[in-house]
C-alpha cells in the first residue's frame, strides 16, 4: 500500500524494525566508571571479609594509609 508516494509500513514490519533498532548497543550502555569502581570495591571487601584480621575496617584503614603515603610522597616531590 502506498500513501502519498511513500510505501506504508505494515504493523509486523514496523515491529521488526523497532525491535532491530532498539536492540543496538547504543541504547544499552554498560555501567559507568563510578559504578564499576564501586562494584570492584564491594567485591574486594566481600573477599577480604574473612581473610583479613579486623575485616573490612582494616582494609579501609590500610587504604587510608596508602592515600596518606601517596599524598606525602607527591608533596615531597
Amino acid at each position: 500500500m502506498i500513501v502519498a508516494g511513500i510505501p506504508a509500513v505494515t504493523r509486523r514490519a514496523g515491529e521488526q524494525l523497532a525491535r532491530s533498532e532498539l536492540s543496538k548497543l547504543m541504547y544499552h550502555p554498560g555501567p559507568s566508571l563510578t559504578e564499576r569502581v564501586e562494584s570492584a570495591i564491594l567485591r574486594l571487601l566481600q573477599v577480604t571479609q574473612g581473610a583479613v584480621p579486623g575485616g573490612w575496617w582494616a582494609v579501609i584503614a590500610l587504604a587510608a594509609l596508602v592515600v596518606i603515603a601517596v599524598a606525602a610522597i607527591l608533596r615531597w616531590i
